[in-house]
């Protein structure tokens, strides 16, 4: 809210009898757009939502349009990361929850979690491992161990989470030295590498896959960078057939990569 506000946060019980529509379900006058994160209407059951409402000038359609985009901000350069609704996507379709984003002109913007209300647990299923979701057909048809390097945190847990997501391992670093350290620690093979070029102290991105490869010679390998273009050639020093991921990214570029470097590890 550049001009100021209120910013009000409730959570309340809500039990659906029949499937939901959350598109049709009332929000405060002026609040004439509206996007939810997933269209299937919300099954019937005890659910909680979240909201977070603000009085401030409210989205324009663009920026709902892009809402959900990892690294879309409009703050000015520096000043955001552009992760935190990709965040709370990530973590709305981790739990099977949707998000409804509603805002108008000068009618502030309204943003509502609605989350599976969950059923006592006793200490063994808490205790017990999380399941992940199935494999998407256009992941590997199985899991495997991953390493993200990233010393920027939260462009380092979106990566985590869209790959945890994709049902894969994944161990993750800050920095290079880290990063060897936790490969070092970890049980059985690495399978692929995902890293950014420029990385804090003495071991970046490439010197790293370089050590790792002759460790783990059948590991996959993709570099990140901000300074990439779509004309850009593997840095010097590269390993062989890895691939490049520009930053800022979309999920689907980040998982298009990452299944073009593994193609490009089994030769498919």
């Amino acid at each position: 809210m550049p001009s100021g506000g209120r910013l009000r946060i409730a959570a309340r019980n809500v039990t659906f009898s029949v499937n939901a529509d959350l598109m049709s379900l009332p929000v405060e006058e002026g609040r004439n757009m509206r996007v939810v994160s997933d269209p299937t209407p919300l099954p019937a059951g005890d659910w909680v939502r979240l909201d977070v409402i603000d009085s401030g000038s409210g989205m324009t359609r663009e920026v709902l349009d892009h809402l959900f985009e990892p690294f879309f901000t409009t703050k000015r350069e520096g000043a955001g990361t552009g992760l935190g609704m990709a965040m709370v996507l990530a973590f709305s379709q981790q739990v099977k929850g949707r998000v409804v984003v509603a805002t108008g002109s000068g009618s502030g913007t309204e943003v509502s979690l609605w989350l599976p209300k969950a059923a006592a647990l006793s200490a063994a299923q808490v205790l017990q491992p999380a399941v992940l979701p199935k494999i998407s057909k256009s992941a590997p048809s199985q899991a495997l161990q991953v390493l993200v390097v990233e010393d920027d945190a939260a462009i380092r847990d979106i990566v985590v989470t869209i790959l945890s997501m994709a049902g894969h391992r994944v161990l993750e670093a800050g920095d290079g030295e880290q990063a060897f350290d936790v490969a070092a620690a970890a049980e059985g093979s690495l399978d692929l590498l995902v890293t950014d070029i420029q990385l804090p102290g003495p071991l970046d991105g490439l010197t790293l896959s370089r050590v790792l490869v002759e460790r783990y010679p059948e590991l996959a390998v993709v570099y990140m960078s901000g300074d990439l273009t779509a004309d850009s050639k593997l840095p010097e020093g590269g390993v062989a057939n890895a691939r490049l991921l520009a930053k800022p990214f979309r999920r689907d570029g980040l998982m298009e990569v990452v299944t073009a470097a593994l193609s490009a590890r089994t030769g498919a």
